[in-house]
């Protein structure tokens, strides 16, 4: 699972460790989940990569 930190200021919390804005890491799941329970961090998504067809001319 990989998070995000999403605060302005640096912060340390009691039992995962010091976090500056901008951290961004691969956690294990179990992990995550706690983290994601405090509200400051943020699941981030492997965004799909989208494919434009090409329009050919001339085929009628």
């Amino acid at each position: 699972m990989k998070l995000k930190y999403n605060r302005n200021s640096e912060l340390e919390i009691v039992g995962f460790g010091v976090y500056s804005p901008g951290w961004k890491d691969e956690v294990e799941d179990n992990l995550g989940k706690k983290m994601l329970d405090t509200g400051y961090f943020d699941e981030v998504k492997e965004k799909e990569i989208k494919r434009k067809k090409s329009k050919k001319k001339g085929d009628d």
